[in-house]
């Protein structure tokens, strides 16, 4: 029996207690009010009160371990196999996620929730933060080839994953779809679906570093302009490690206006002095056909 089969089962005895002591009490109450006697009637209400007190009680013990399977941390994000993978990486490197806890306490404090801010307000924290990432290691991943989509909310990153695997797989819609990283599993790599988030501090665990560092590419996907996803390209750049800027949706660019976007786009990234660009493609995932030049192009890259 594994151990979270264990848990759900001690979870429902220890219910199964509870039940058994209501039923119990009122039935035992349901005596005492037959015999005339009640003032005796306290005792057995009191008496199941204790033991669902009891049994709620253990019940606490197992509930923190049951909650993770249906609300996964942010590493949680494939198999057991990489859970056991990142509880070795915590062992190993004690020393290193007290520091990024205190790091992560007064960025906090300070209400710092991005690698610029705390750049801004502090270069010793940067220059830390720089230090102990450099030792995370990356996380063993089961495929030999693994990549992630970064963008904010309504970038196309769904569409995006389904127009690369050739079917219908990631959920599409308006607003945030995505709350956990989501797997896909392409013909010869896995795909993964990140959080819309720009500003989160939750990037800056030691988990999200291991991770995005045991990636083969990292895409960011953006639509109208660099400083979209500036904030975490900051801390990719930071932490050195290279990514491919996407821009989705280009069909929205008049024609006229597209060469000149493009630039605009090139000049960004001059401006924002990203470190770590490895190509910058204009697509539409939803008809890729549009632009099959940077589309063949960027497949090819990350395919082959």
């Amino acid at each position: 029996m594994g151990q979270a089969e264990s848990d759900f089962k001690a979870l429902g005895n220890a219910f199964e207690d509870a039940g058994r002591a209501i039923q119990q009490g009122v039935q035992e109450a349901s005596n005492v009010i037959a015999d005339g006697v009640c003032e005796n009637i306290g005792k057995p209400l009191e008496a199941a009160g204790n033991a669902v007190g009891d049994t709620f009680q253990n019940a606490g013990d197992f509930i923190p371990k049951i909650l993770p399977i249906f609300f996964p941390p942010p590493y949680a994000y494939q198999t057991y196999e990489n859970q056991e993978e990142l509880d070795r990486l915590k062992q190993e490197h004690d020393v290193i996620i007290q520091q990024h806890e205190e790091l992560l306490q007064k960025m906090e404090e300070e209400k710092l929730n991005t690698f610029e801010q705390v750049a801004t307000y502090e270069k010793i924290g940067v220059e830390r933060f720089q230090q102990l990432a450099a030792t995370v290691q990356p996380l063993k991943m089961e495929r030999d080839k693994n990549l992630a989509l970064f963008g904010i909310t309504s970038t196309g990153k769904s569409t995006m994953i389904n127009s690369l695997l050739g079917q219908k797989l990631a959920e599409t819609g308006y607003g945030e779809i995505t709350k956990v990283i989501q797997p896909y599993d392409g013909q010869s790599y896995r795909l993964y679906d990140v959080p819309g988030k720009n500003d989160d501090v939750s990037y800056f665990t030691v988990n999200y570093i291991s991770f995005w560092k045991g990636l083969s590419y990292r895409l960011i996907i953006i639509n109208h302009t660099v400083k979209e996803m500036t904030k975490v390209i900051k801390l990719l750049d930071a932490i050195q490690l290279q990514y491919d800027l996407i821009v989705n949706k280009f069909d929205q660019v008049p024609p006229e206006e597209r060469d000149q976007f493009k630039q605009q786009i090139r000049d960004e990234c001059q401006e924002c002095q990203l470190q770590g660009v490895n190509h910058l493609w204009f697509v539409n995932a939803q008809r890729p056909q549009q632009f099959q030049t940077d589309w063949i192009e960027m497949v090819n890259y990350l395919t082959n």
